[in-house]
C-alpha cells in the first residue's frame, strides 16, 4: 500500500513526500525538534515520531564575555570557558577563542579518539591565563585524544603550582604556527615545568614554550618539556627558549628545555636556546633499564644554553650503565655557544653515545 510520510522541523511548515526518508539542508549546528508521521492513502495514520536531533557543531565560540549556562558555543552566544565548547564540538571541529579568558579550573580534554583544533578566531592570538587560584594544570589531554592549535597563548602567569601547564597522556598535542606555552611555575615535582609529554606524541611546527620554570629541593627535571613512557616529539619549526631547571640539591636540576627518558626525540629544524640548568642546559637524554633515550638532529640549532655542571647543549646518559642505550645522533644542524664546566656542547655519562654523522 502507498504511504504519504510527513517532515516538520521545529514549527516549520510540514513537507509532505512519498519517500520514506527526508534530508533537511542549510541547518546550523545545534538542537532540533523533528516529527515524523506515516499515513495510508485514506489518511490512517501507522506510525507517527517525535526526535530530538543534535547537529554537532562544526564551530565552537568561546568569550570572556560568554556564558556556560546560557551561551550555545555559536558565534553570538559563546560559553566563556573551554570545557562546555570541548564537549560540543565535533571531532574534527574547532573551538575558536574570540577574546582572552581566564581560567578556574582544568579543561579536561578525554573524551575518546576525539580530534580537535583550538585556534584565536581570524589573525588574533588569544590567551588562555591560569587564574592565580588555579594550580592544576590549565588542560589535560588524554584518552587518545588529537589537539592541534595555532594562534593561542596558553599562560601559566607565573602562578607557582606542583603541576606543569599542560599534560599529553596516550595522545598526541600539535603545536602548530604561534602556539605560545609560557611562564608556568612548577614547584617540588619533577614532571616538567611547560609540558609533560607521556606515551604520547608532540609535534612542534612554529609553536613556542618558553619562559617556564621548575624548581624543587630534589629532582627538578624539564623546565620546559618532560616527555616519558616511550614519547615521542618532533620539532620541525619553532622555538625553545629562556626555560630553566632548578633543584636547591647540586646536579639534581636536569634538562633546562627538555628531559628525555627513554623517549625519541626528532629535531629537523627550530632554536633550542638561553634555557640553563644544573645538568644539561638545552636537553638531557636518560635511558631508564628497558627502553632506549634517542634524540636524532637533523637541522635546527641548539645554543647559547647554560649548565652548572655539565652539558650545557646536550647531555646524554643512563639511569646506570647496565640501562638500555642513550643515543644522540648528528646528522645536521648546529649545537655550538653553549656553557657548562664539563662539556659545555655535549657530554656523554654512563655510556652514553654520540654518533656524529654531519
Amino acid at each position: 500500500e502507498t504511504l504519504t510520510y510527513f517532515y516538520q522541523l521545529n514549527e516549520e511548515e510540514e513537507i509532505e513526500s512519498e519517500e520514506n526518508t527526508h534530508i533537511f539542508t542549510g541547518l546550523s549546528d545545534g538542537k532540533y525538534e523533528v516529527s515524523v508521521r506515516a499515513e495510508t492513502l485514506d489518511g490512517i495514520i501507522l506510525e507517527e515520531k517525535e526526535l530530538e536531533v543534535t547537529i554537532a557543531y562544526e564551530n565552537v565560540y568561546v568569550s570572556s564575555s560568554g556564558s556556560d549556562d546560557t551561551g550555545n558555543g555559536s558565534l553570538e552566544n559563546p560559553f566563556a570557558t573551554l570545557q562546555p565548547a570541548y564537549n560540543k564540538v565535533k571531532s574534527g571541529g574547532s573551538i575558536l577563542l574570540l577574546s582572552d579568558i581566564i581560567a578556574t579550573s582544568t579543561t579536561n580534554m578525554n573524551i575518546e579518539n576525539k580530534s580537535v583544533t583550538l585556534r584565536s578566531n581570524g589573525t588574533n592570538n588569544y590567551s588562555i591565563i591560569k587564574s592565580s587560584t588555579l594550580t592544576q594544570p590549565l588542560a589535560d589531554i588524554w584518552n587518545s585524544n588529537t589537539v592541534t592549535t595555532s594562534n593561542i597563548t596558553w599562560d601559566g602567569n607565573n602562578v607557582q603550582n606542583t603541576l606543569p601547564l599542560i599534560r599529553v597522556v596516550n595522545s598526541v598535542l600539535n603545536l602548530s604556527s604561534n602556539s605560545i606555552i609560557q611562564n608556568s611555575t612548577v614547584i617540588n615535582n619533577n614532571n616538567g615545568g611547560g609540558l609533560l609529554i607521556s606515551s604520547s606524541t608532540l609535534n612542534i611546527d612554529g609553536g613556542i614554550i618558553r619562559n617556564n620554570r621548575i624548581e624543587s629541593s630534589s629532582w627538578a627535571n624539564g623546565g620546559g618539556i618532560v616527555a616519558r613512557y616511550q614519547s615521542t616529539i618532533n620539532m620541525y619549526s619553532g622555538s625553545i627558549t629562556n626555560n630553566t631547571a632548578y633543584s636547591s640539591v647540586s646536579y639534581q636540576g636536569e634538562g633546562g628545555a627538555i628531559y628525555l627518558i627513554e623517549s625519541t626525540f626528532n629535531f629537523y629544524d627550530g632554536d633550542i636556546s638561553e634555557n640553563h640548568a644544573q645538568v644539561g642546559g638545552g636537553v638531557i637524554l636518560v635511558a631508564g633499564n628497558t627502553h632506549k633515550a634517542l634524540m636524532n638532529m637533523y637541522g635546527g640549532q641548539i645554543t647559547n644554553n647554560t649548565a652548572s655542571s655539565s652539558g650545557g647543549g646536550v647531555v646524554v646518559t643512563k639511569v646506570s650503565a647496565s640501562a638500555s642505550q642513550s643515543l644522540l645522533t648528528i646528522k645536521g644542524g648546529l649545537i655550538s655557544n653553549n656553557t657548562a664546566p664539563t662539556g659545555p656542547n655535549t657530554h656523554t655519562v654512563n655510556g652514553g653515545q654520540i654518533i656524529n654523522e654531519g
